[in-house]
């Protein structure tokens, strides 16, 4: 109270700031109240009123102390003779926040009024000068109705409204609905549709599909659509004429010209590139790894989907010329997906294994569209095809998973889950699958019992879910456990197999004696080893590498002889590296006693180097066989080194560029969502990312505008309050951003919060930066407390969403839960901030069309969006898109009544992709559970990552294909969204109309002029 006496002049200085309006200059002109509901109940001698006004500025925060007294602060229209009419209560918001918010007001008279701010503090004692609130000098003229066509950034939603256009060909359309808002940014948003027909906006005589248009001038807007049973419905050319609103018993109109622009796609972040670096400063993760005869190591990078090279001496391979001591890409980081692709610009997804043949021709594979690739290292004729040399093509597998059979051309057969590629002296290509082990052969023959045609596949092991304990029985007597690993092959031909659950297992390709003494037919299988593999290769000389599942590498030695400073005795066993801890241990040239090596992936070198992927200190490791220099180091025998690898990985780097970034699209749920102050959040592999839009203080920490920086889960706490770069967090679910830029997300059965400021926030005191529980304090599948502290209470948390008041909404397997952000009054009844309340589902019966909101229990909810005071709640059960609404109101083409559930989307069993284009009740949505957004005008996009498509449910309740092509590959920036390949795991929307998407670890822009 205090510093509140102290207040100056300046204080009046500083609410000239909070000039009513969107725009920086803050004009009088820019005070604009939005368009006016005609259908809204609680609007009977006036209207519904929604003024912006902008926050605090930064500045005059700094040189006004005493604002940090206030907590909140409401927007007053005083009309001349006194009478005042509140708008809602609204909070400062944090220090840097410069966005714009509304205050609204309902059932105002026409009239002319001044706008009053009235900032209240913890005890609701008004700022005062001279004795009476601070006053701006703006005015609003409140009519019935309103409306305006320029750029006013309100930032607010509007209802529906009866519209005509009329085109400068005189041809005017009847009656219809349009859906108008000026949002942040000038965008006029706007659905047009006519009850009972369809019609083109060309000519009004088929169709009429959804626009967006983005102002280009005052006056001036271009217009871009969607799609319609794959059908672009766009404007044939430039058009100029009227827009009638209609409402009240009056009507106001405006000019319009409309310039038909196509819509693009653009990458934002992602990608990883990274190229040319030194191989201390390279971030590794899961890397399978190979050399060639010059001493070049060629890292599979998983998480950026490339395949990287580090050459010690210098070279150029498939095309990349490589520094001396520099690791750069090779294949991958692109966007075509097509034969004849070059490397670089190929796009490659979930990558699992590579191999080399003595061609020096590559061989990648990937798991997810259960295919091999080939690049070749010279241009000619490779497996019956004449192939490009530095091209990528398809060897084998036809992009869905399947068995394949014997003598099939490869890229005509199946593959599944492709865990390991080997490759003989002869060039045959064999591919160890989930559930098959298979061989190309390159040359025709008699393999392993089987006549083989040149190019051709055929099957060795495979067709089942086990292997039996049994030894020397036939290979037709197996079958594949889905624990296989790893596999190669010797110079005789011989195979081995790593088995997580059978050890190391050798099928021999004539008679031996070999490793055991033991006579092996050919053909059979033999268990060399019980200890589960988790990784195997051979060296040159032929002996057989192991890692285990507890830190150990060993060998079995084919020959007697001294390596890895060891005298070995013939089919032996020898441990290159494990100190007895099962425990991952050890430095840079220490022995390989004394080092527990995390191995997941083994190669040997020309001289028998072991090069390891330490899957704990994220580095590519190698134990020396004997003295050299080779790598560019002078190693010893027996001894652990660091070749590749800053002990990091890609996904975890911070500070990087968002071109450089790395978002794991591979590994489960991901969401992306764009915070209020236009930054990018990211949840990804058990991390919170954000690419700040600005330079700024927040979340505890400095923010780099354009780099990617982690805000959660780098440490082991799981305590309430711990910074969140000491808190582990388990795949996080769902996120989002509330009106203060605070991030809540799904960790496994909680909802918790990373405060973006200090402050008060859902009626507790919390530290910016700091992770806190809202609510979901156990594992319970059952949900209880509702009317208590949220803390307390137990729910199964599905999804997420906040209101204009920044209240947050809990989608929660049969019923919606609130968590209100300040005291207040919502769906009727008093709601105290931090206690959580059932606003919808939760009843004793199937929720049905036109029914009590809290009487109906929903089937699996699987998205929440909230506008303006109405819900849309998406189940997986039924597949449907329900409407719940707080007042009465029209809303998706009919007259809806208060605190109701409607049925408006969603057939219950058709695909997401049927009938777009129809009415709601008779289109698919699937199940939408994915991603979900809502634009300012009310378009609800649902993203749909298996069908590879964004689709958008319209307030007219059609159904239209927004992007996407079902594509596993995405298509390179600059085309439209019909083109598009996406796998969206997420999407978020900006205020100006974009539509972002998270798909194959890349952030893409999908937006108009």
């Amino acid at each position: 109270m205090s510093r509140l006496k102290r207040m100056t002049g300046r204080v009046v200085a500083m609410a000239a700031a909070l000039v009513l309006g969107g725009l920086a200059g803050c004009q009088p002109s820019a005070i604009v109240p939005s368009l006016v509901s005609p259908g809204r109940a609680t609007v009977r001698n006036g209207v519904r009123v929604q003024v912006a006004i902008q926050r605090f500025l930064p500045k005059t925060l700094r040189t006004q102390a005493v604002i940090a007294d206030i907590v909140r602060y409401k927007v007053i229209l005083c009309k001349a003779d006194g009478t005042l009419f509140w708008g809602q209560d609204i909070r400062p918001g944090d220090l840097n926040d410069t966005t714009l918010v509304a205050a609204i007001f309902d059932t105002v008279p026409d009239g002319s009024y001044t706008v009053t701010v009235d900032a209240l503090n913890a005890a609701h004692v008004s700022i005062m000068t001279g004795g009476v609130p601070v006053r701006s000098l703006n005015q609003v003229t409140v009519t019935s109705p309103n409306v305006s066509y320029s750029d006013y950034p309100t930032g607010v939603r509007t209802d529906s409204l009866l519209v005509q256009i009329g085109l400068n060909s005189g041809v005017s359309a009847p009656a219809g609905q349009v859906l108008v808002n000026m949002a942040a940014g000038g965008t006029l948003y706007a659905t047009l549709t006519e009850p009972g027909t369809q019609r083109t906006l060309a000519s009004f005589n088929s169709l009429v599909s959804p626009f967006k248009f983005t102002s280009v001038a005052d006056g001036t807007y271009a217009a871009w659509g969607f799609f319609v049973n794959g059908t672009l419905a766009t404007l044939p050319g430039p058009s100029a004429g009227t827009v009638t609103v209609s409402g009240s018993g009056s009507t106001v109109s405006g000019s319009l010209t409309l310039t038909p622009t196509a819509a693009t796609v653009s990458t934002v972040a992602g990608g990883g590139l990274g190229d040319v670096a030194t191989p201390a400063t390279v971030d590794i993760a899961d890397a399978a790894i190979l050399t060639d005869s010059a001493d070049n190591l060629f890292l599979l990078d998983r998480d950026r989907r490339q395949v990287r090279a580090f050459s010690p001496t210098g070279a150029t391979l498939f095309g990349v010329s490589l520094p001396v001591n520099q690791v750069g890409r090779l294949v991958g980081g692109g966007y075509a997906n097509v034969d004849g692709t070059p490397a670089q610009q190929r796009s490659l997804t979930n990558l699992t294994c590579q191999t080399m043949d003595a061609a020096g021709n590559l061989f990648i594979a990937e798991s997810e569209t259960h295919r091999v690739l080939v690049v070749p290292r010279a241009t000619g004729m490779l497996f019956g095809r004449n192939l490009t040399a530095n091209a990528t093509y398809v060897l084998a597998g036809t992009g869905t998973a399947a068995n394949g059979g014997d003598d099939e051309v490869p890229w005509n057969s199946g593959l599944v889950a492709i865990r390991s590629l080997a490759c003989d002296a002869d060039g045959n290509l064999y591919i160890l699958g989930q559930n098959q082990l298979q061989m190309i052969a390159r040359v025709p023959g008699t393999y392993f019992g089987k006549s083989m045609n040149a190019d051709r596949i055929y099957t060795l092991i495979g067709g089942g879910w086990s292997l039996p304990n049994s030894e020397g029985l036939a290979l037709g007597a197996y079958t594949l456990g889905g624990t296989e690993t790893a596999i190669a092959v010797d110079a005789q031909r011989n195979l081995y197999m790593a088995s997580i659950h059978y050890g190391t297992v050798m099928i021999p390709s004539a008679a031996t004696t070999l490793w055991n003494g033991v006579n092996k037919a050919a053909n059979t299988c033999w268990r060399l080893s019980t200890e589960p593999a988790v990784g195997l290769c051979l060296d040159p000389t032929g002996n057989l590498v192991y890692a285990t599942g507890s830190n150990y590498v060993k060998m079995i030695a084919r020959v007697t002889q001294t390596c890895f400073n060891q005298f070995m005795t013939a089919n032996q066993v020898y441990t290159l590296s494990g100190n007895g801890n099962n425990s991952p241990e050890g430095s840079d040239g220490d022995p390989g006693s004394t080092v527990g090596l995390t191995a997941r992936d083994l190669h040997a070198d020309r001289l028998g180097n072991i090069l390891v992927r330490d899957a704990t200190y994220n580095r590519l490791r190698m134990i020396a066989s004997q003295a050299a220099t080779i790598y560019g180091r002078t190693v010893a025998a027996g001894r652990v080194y660091n070749l590749v690898g800053s002990g990091t990985t890609p996904i975890r780097r911070d500070g990087v560029s968002a071109a450089q970034a790395v978002f794991s699209s591979n590994r489960g749920n991901e969401a992306l969502w764009m915070t209020p102050q236009g930054d990018f959040v990211v949840a990804h592999d058990s991390l919170i990312s954000i690419l700040p839009a600005a330079t700024v203080s927040a979340y505890g920490q400095t923010l780099t505008a354009g780099t990617i920086q982690h805000l959660v889960g780098l440490g082991a706490l799981e305590t309430d309050g711990a910074a969140g770069s000491d808190t582990r967090i388990r795949n996080p679910l769902h996120m989002r951003t509330d009106l203060h830029g605070n991030i809540v997300f799904l960790d496994m059965t909680r909802v918790r919060i990373l405060p973006r400021q200090s402050g008060i926030h859902y009626g507790r005191a919390m530290v910016a930066g700091n992770v806190y529980t809202l609510t979901g304090i156990t594992s319970s599948y059952s949900n209880t407390g509702d009317g208590g502290p949220a803390t307390g209470a137990t729910v199964w948390p599905r999804r997420l969403a906040f209101d204009q008041a920044g209240n947050l909404f809990i989608g929660s397997q049969d019923r919606v839960r609130m968590l209100p952000y300040l005291d207040g009054t919502s769906y009727g009844a008093a709601r105290v901030a931090g206690t959580i309340y059932t606003v919808v589902g939760g009843g004793g019966q199937p929720v049905a069309d036109d029914q009590p909101r809290l009487d109906g229990s929903f089937a699996d909810i699987v998205s929440v969006e909230v506008y303006d005071d109405y819900f849309l709640v998406g189940c997986k059960g039924d597949a449907k898109l329900y409407l719940v609404t707080s007042g009465a109101k029209r809303l998706y083409g009919a007259l809806r009544q208060a605190n109701r559930t409607y049925h408006i989307a969603g057939d219950g069993s058709s695909t997401a992709n049927a009938n777009l284009g129809s009415l709601g009740l008779n289109a698919g949505i699937e199940s939408p559970q994915d991603s979900t957004c809502l634009d300012a005008a009310g378009n609800l996009y649902i993203a749909y990552g298996n069908l590879g498509i964004v689709t958008m449910v319209a307030p007219d309740t059609r159904i239209y294909r927004v992007a996407g092509v079902q594509a596993v590959s995405p298509v390179g920036d600059g085309v439209g969204p019909e083109a598009v390949g996406l796998q969206p795991r997420s999407i978020t929307m900006a205020p100006n109309g974009a539509l972002y998407v998270l798909s194959h670890g890349l952030i893409r822009k999908i937006a108009g002029p």
